[in-house]
């Protein structure tokens, strides 16, 4: 099983794509993309088997959250993701000298987003941190990068880390 998280309107084939339960009101006009979606609350338990997930991508949905659901979601994503699954999070990095953390205030920022936070995170959760890079990956499936915003290749604020169970 591959998830997709926050997947919004972005539909990857061949992957479990979800997205939060406030996000409802975006299928409200597309019953087609309805169907595709699973709609689960992630700061919640997750209502998948341990592991029985093999890949894992987050694109910017992480800023929606503050530390503590952060934390929550990294440590799900730990639970759920079989021995050697991947974790991939792609998100702005507000410690960037062009970030626009500040821009985004009213795109639901909760707290500060950074990469060496989302490290900290992910490492303390028992990951092993892999690469940091956008257009390299350790996963068997090149769609876990295909969710990025199309800006964010030159978009140096963004940062890319993919971690390993």
């Amino acid at each position: 099983m591959k998830l997709h998280l926050g997947c919004g309107k972005i539909v990857l084939p061949g992957w479990t794509n979800v997205d939060t339960i406030p996000s409802t009101q975006k299928w409200e006009r597309n019953p087609k993309l309805a169907n595709k979606i699973h709609n689960v609350n992630l700061i919640l338990r997750w209502p998948w088997v341990s592991e029985s997930v093999r890949l894992i991508t987050v694109s910017h949905l992480l800023y929606c959250f503050d530390d503590n659901q952060r934390g929550n979601l990294i440590e799900e994503s730990y639970r759920v993701l079989k021995p050697g699954g991947i974790l991939r999070v792609t998100d702005d990095d507000n410690d960037h000298p062009s970030s626009k953390y500040h821009e985004r205030k009213h795109h639901n920022a909760k707290e500060r987003l950074s990469k060496v936070l989302m490290i900290a995170i992910m490492v303390q959760a028992g990951f092993e941190v892999l690469e940091m890079s956008h257009g390299l990956t350790q996963a068997d499936d090149p769609l876990i990068m295909q969710d990025l915003h199309k800006h964010a290749p030159e978009y140096p604020a963004c940062f890319f880390i993919e971690a390993m169970k």
